[in-house]
């Protein structure tokens, strides 16, 4: 379920900055710069034999690319990334953009089979581009 943007504007922020979901409670307050520093300078997530490499440049696009070690890099998903996560020996990335009419964004794992390479599959979808991302543990994200 979405809820529409102008329907957030219409409520008094959260004082205390803290959410609660399936028993857990967490902030996204401290985790907003994870995705400004993504928009700034790239994401980057290292593995032992190479590096998920994410770029954001706006309206230009961006790009989720693989860069194993002594080989060329692969590109894998063209979209502006926010953030990519580490999850276990696999990753979750972040994607979205808001510029002009657009405003999207979405989830997608990232696993590793044992012939090499990465698979993807979509998580989620949301109503805006992300802004905060935290993780909650077990695989879990609040975004």
């Amino acid at each position: 379920m979405s809820i529409d943007e102008w329907i957030l504007h219409k409520e008094a922020p959260c004082s205390s900055g803290r959410w609660e979901w399936r028993g857990t409670s967490f902030s996204l307050s401290g985790d907003v710069d994870l995705i400004r520093r993504a928009e700034e300078k790239g994401s980057q997530l290292t593995f032992k034999d190479g590096s998920l490499v994410g770029s954001d440049r706006g309206e230009w696009g961006g790009e989720l690319s693989w860069h194993p070690l002594r080989k060329k890099a692969i590109g894998l998903i063209n979209d502006n990334v926010a953030a990519i996560i580490p999850d276990g020996d696999n990753a979750v990335a972040i994607f979205g953009l808001a510029h002009l009419g657009l405003d999207y964004g979405y989830a997608l794992t990232l696993r590793r089979p044992e012939n090499g390479g990465w698979e993807t599959r979509e998580v989620g979808r949301f109503f805006s581009e992300p802004s905060a991302v935290t993780a909650l543990g077990d695989g879990e994200f609040a975004v």
